[in-house]
């Protein structure tokens, strides 16, 4: 079940990054917020198959907004996910909090 509240973090050019995400799920439709550096962002298009989930938002950048995609799974209370821009990738992991 992906809709829940989670605690995750990743590397991303050397530093250690957190979030958190509250996902809420509708049917195949996923919705929410991701928390990153206290900026709270918005899931923008966001798709549930199972324990899998895809989204796409905007990240406050100091060159402006960049357009990331994030994709994962869910199991049990564990949670993974990738965090892709036009330049990186960035793998995460967490879990239910």
């Amino acid at each position: 079940m992906v809709a829940g509240k989670y605690a995750a973090t990743g590397k991303a050019m050397g530093k250690e990054m957190e979030c958190h995400l509250d996902y809420q799920v509708d049917g195949n439709v996923l919705t929410g917020t991701m928390d990153i550096k206290g900026n709270k962002i918005e899931v923008m298009e966001g798709t549930v198959d199972g324990d899998n989930f895809k989204h796409k938002c905007q990240l406050a950048t100091p060159m402006g907004k960049m357009a990331v995609t994030i994709e994962g799974s869910v199991n049990g209370d564990e949670i993974s996910f990738i965090l892709k821009n036009a330049f990186a990738k960035t793998q995460f992991t967490g879990h239910r909090e």
